[in-house]
């Protein structure tokens, strides 16, 4: 989607040389989720090197040239982005840590020790 419908030219190549480059890596994660755990970690091996790679030279493709500097860095949207797994974060920790206490025996040294 954000292929088609980003802000600006720059973003919408971006977000298409992105998406090339994930369906080159996505056979590779679906065949390691189908096969056993031995050759699993192989495919999602190579996988994540597809990832890393293209993520790591800007996702080149033959004949097509963008540089960084021309895409926009939205630093709001991101913070705000970043505050929301924030608060998942915490929201999880409480979970766990009340799921936890739950899963903990109750007797009286342990309620006088908390």
């Amino acid at each position: 989607m954000t292929a088609l419908a980003a802000r600006t030219d720059a973003l919408r190549e971006h977000f298409r040389r992105t998406l090339i480059w994930m369906a080159a890596s996505a056979p590779l994660w679906i065949v390691g989720a189908a096969t056993g755990s031995g050759p699993r970690l192989w495919w999602w091996a190579a996988a994540a090197l597809i990832d890393l790679t293209g993520t790591w030279l800007a996702h080149p493709l033959p004949g097509r040239t963008l540089h960084s500097r021309e895409l926009a860095f939205d630093a709001e949207h991101m913070l705000e982005r970043l505050r929301l797994f924030f608060i998942i974060l915490l929201g999880e920790t409480v979970l766990t840590t009340g799921r936890a206490m739950t899963d903990a025996p109750v007797d009286l040294p342990m309620s006088a020790y908390t």
